[in-house]
Order: structure tokens, then sequence, then C-alpha cells
């Protein structure tokens, strides 16, 4: 029987392959695996999945010759702001090729990005309908943020320069206010996003009695670079989670799904720290604009019953002077009997004016005492939150000091321990000395000089 070598038979394999697939195909794939080596060539590993569910249906290898790979890159990055990467869709022009000793593969010629950013889209919008239908896309909007947001829970990595930005901002704002938060440090780019912003979310539900808000941060990037953010996810937890969520994802022209569903979305974390800021101020501002409304009404009050009782008086008088010139005659004989009458109603009007004047200045004591009560309330308030974090450090300084003392070599010796030198270096075992050498040992008190025998 006449036999063929295993390269006789890859060459017909590839002659066949020549003749069959001579022409370039298009096709639609999504990369699951890229890298570039040394050379420049580009090497990818293309898949096809069910349209619902993740079951692979088909795999390939496939390349780009570096000279194509530096052309089809510098294009695809200056349309869809990102390089190619694992994760995406394609559409790309191949060549079909078979090699006798790498097997079956695809030759990559060229990559319209249009397609991808088109499937991302598509994908958005499949995600925003669902949230939609679920009826739970407006849910964190529908929350009520506090007056004074000072307790932040935040979801960022901890080696992202955004966070630095944040907590720059925050810390340094130019009121002096102080902000506590805590970091929940999670991935934010890649595949293992999703996962990770989801744990930090729910070790934040775990104790969402601790936080005003939580905040979602991270620098810049790509509509690629950042995709993991319309996560469909990521959004139903943002959208069902009990606290006000704000986002700084770092998009400069487009939202992600996850900012959409959010509390508030604004562009960068710098923008989310002055927003939590300029909060505060606006509740202190609207407690001096208070105070500032109640002087204004008790001056205005004060001043309008002035002007009541100079009227009353010029009225009277008035009146008196008009009846005396028009009842001279009159008025001789009943002169005694108006002085009483006079006197007597003047002490009246006197008692109404003291005892307006009184309810005024009692409403207006009300009123201020209220407002600084309030006030005194807010600052014992911030004051007793800073007592306990000095309070916190204090007793953290206290245990680290009964640490060291623990360690202090007076307290050993001090319990009945000595310590043994030769030469002025430790004596750690008997191995260490032999016999004629002159040690020294340090007692509790005094040191004691011996030669071993």
């Amino acid at each position: 029987m006449d036999a063929l070598t295993l390269s006789e038979l890859a060459l017909l394999i590839k002659e066949t392959i020549d003749i069959s697939f001579a022409n370039f195909y298009n096709i639609v794939a999504e990369v699951h695996q890229f890298n570039v080596n040394y050379s420049g060539h580009a090497y990818l590993q293309l898949v096809e999945k069910e349209e619902k569910g993740d079951k692979t249906v088909a795999n390939m290898r496939a390349m780009i010759w570096a000279n194509k790979f530096r052309m089809i890159q510098a294009y695809f990055e200056s349309v869809t702001g990102s390089e190619l990467q694992e994760g995406i869709k394609i559409l790309a022009k191949v060549e079909v090729n078979f090699h006798p000793v790498y097997g079956m593969g695809l030759v990559i010629h060229d990559i319209d990005p249009t397609y991808t950013l088109g499937d991302i889209e598509k994908r958005r919008q499949e995600i925003i309908d669902q949230l939609q239908e679920d009826g739970i896309f407006e849910m964190n909007k529908s929350l009520e943020l506090s007056i004074v947001p000072q307790r932040i829970a935040i979801i960022s990595s901890s080696t992202a320069a955004g966070l630095g930005d944040f907590l720059d901002h925050l810390n340094g704002n130019e009121f002096g206010y102080s902000i506590e938060y805590q970091l929940f440090d999670a991935v934010m780019q890649g595949e293992k996003t999703e996962k990770s912003i989801i744990q930090a979310l729910d070790k934040i539900f775990k104790k969402s009695d601790d936080f005003d808000a939580v905040v979602i941060i991270r620098g810049g990037g790509s509509k690629l670079d950042l995709s993991a953010f319309d996560s469909y996810e990521i959004a139903v937890n943002i959208a069902q989670f009990p606290l006000p969520v704000l986002t700084g994802i770092g998009h400069q022209r487009d939202l992600s799904i996850a900012d959409m569903v959010s509390y508030k979305s604004l562009k960068t974390p710098t923008a989310v720290a002055d927003f939590i800021v300029s909060k505060i101020n606006d509740f202190e501002l609207e407690v001096i604009s208070k105070f500032e409304y109640v002087k204004e009404v008790v001056k205005d009050r004060i001043e309008e019953e002035n002007y009541i009782l100079e009227k009353s008086y010029n009225r009277l008088k008035t009146e008196i002077v008009d009846y005396i010139y028009e009842n001279k005659t009159t008025l001789d004989y009943l002169k005694q009997e108006l002085r009483f009458k006079t006197n007597q109603f003047l002490y009246k009007q006197e008692e109404v004016l003291k005892n307006r004047f009184l309810d005024v200045k009692l409403l207006i004591k009300s009123k201020i005492s209220d407002e600084i009560r309030g006030i005194k309330d807010l600052q014992r308030d911030l004051k007793n939150r800073i007592g306990t974090l000095l309070i916190n450090q204090n007793n953290k300084l206290n245990v680290i000091e009964a640490k060291i003392d623990a360690h202090d070599p007076q307290h050993i010796l001090d319990l009945g321990f000595s310590i043994t030198s030769k030469n002025g270096k430790l004596v750690k075992s008997a191995e260490e000395v032999v016999s004629g050498d002159e040690i020294t040992t340090q007692l509790k008190t005094g040191t004691l000089k011996s030669r071993v025998e």
C-alpha cells in the first residue's frame, strides 16, 4: 500500500485550500486573545459565540503581519479612540491560510473600526432598553441625597490618578470642611472590572448606614477602555443601590450606562469632589441666609412698631390741639375732667404699646434662640466627630507605644533575664564561645565579667 509522508499530506491540503479559498473574505468575530510579539506581528484567537448565551460555536487563530498591523492599529485607534484588544467584535478582511507546521489559520488584511463602534452602541442600547423595561432605570436618581454628605464610600483603584485628584480636592477644600471617606479598592479597567465593582458595592451595602453616598471614580479613557461601565450587571447594582451613587468615570464626551443610572454623573473625579463640597457649602450658606433673614425681619418689625407708635402719638397730639381750639370755652369747665381722662387714655395706650413691644421682643428672642440652637447643635456634632477621631488616633498611638516598650531590652532585664556578649557582640548560643574567652553578662543592675572554662 502506497503511503504519504505527513509533510506530503500537508502540502496537498495547502494546495487544496489555496485553490478553494483563493479570495478574500469579510468575517465578523470576537477577539478572544490578542498579543504582539517582538517582531511586531500580531496574533489573535477569534471566536464566535451563540447569540443568546456564552457557548463558543467557532474558534480560529489569526495573525496580522507587522507592516499591516502598524497601519491597521493606527487607523483603528484614530476612529475608536482605543487600541485593538480582547473582548471586542471586529469586521475583518481575511485570507484563509494553511501552514504545514502551524496548521489552519487566517491572515487579516484589514479591520473596519466603524463596525466595532456600531456593535458597542448596539449592545449599549439593548442594555438601556432592558433596564427601562425592568423599571429600575431611574431608581437611584429618585433617592434623596443628604443635605450634608460628609460620609463617603469610594469605589476606585488605589493606584488610579483620578483617586489622588479626588482626595486632593476633598481634603484641600477651600472651606476647611471635614469629610470622612473609606476606599473600597476595585479594578477599574479590563475584564475583571464588572466583578470587582459589584463586590465593592456588596461590601458597602453591608454597612450602608455608615455612609451618605457612594462615589465611583477613575481616570479618563477611551470608549473601549471604559466599556466595562456599560455592563448590565453593574448598572442593575447601581440603579437599585439604597444610597445615592455619584460617578466620575472620566468620560469627556459620552455617558456610560453606569453614568445614566446613577444619582448624578459628573465628568471627572475632581468634579465629583467639587460637587460634594458645594452641597455642604450650600447648607452652610442656607443657615447663614436664614440667620440674616431673621435679623432683617426683627429689624423691620421694630422699625414698623416705632413708626406706628410715632404716628399714633402725632395723631393724638393733633386731635387734642384741635379739640382745645374748637372747644376752648367748654374746656374751661371740663379742664379737670379732661386732664383726668387724657392721662387715663395715655396710660392705657402706653400699656398696650408696652405689651406689644414685649410680644415682639419675645418673638424675636424665640426665633434667634431657635436659630442659635440649631447652629450650636451643628457645631456640637462636628466637635464630637472630631473628638472621636482624635481619641481613636490617640488610642492607636498608645497601643504602638506599649508595643515599643514591651520590646525595650531594659524591660527584658527587669523580668530577670540577662544579656551575654563577647567583644561587644551578643552571644546567642554556646557554640559561639570557646574555653578562655572573656564574656560580659549584663543584669538588671550592673554587669559581670567572666572567663569560659
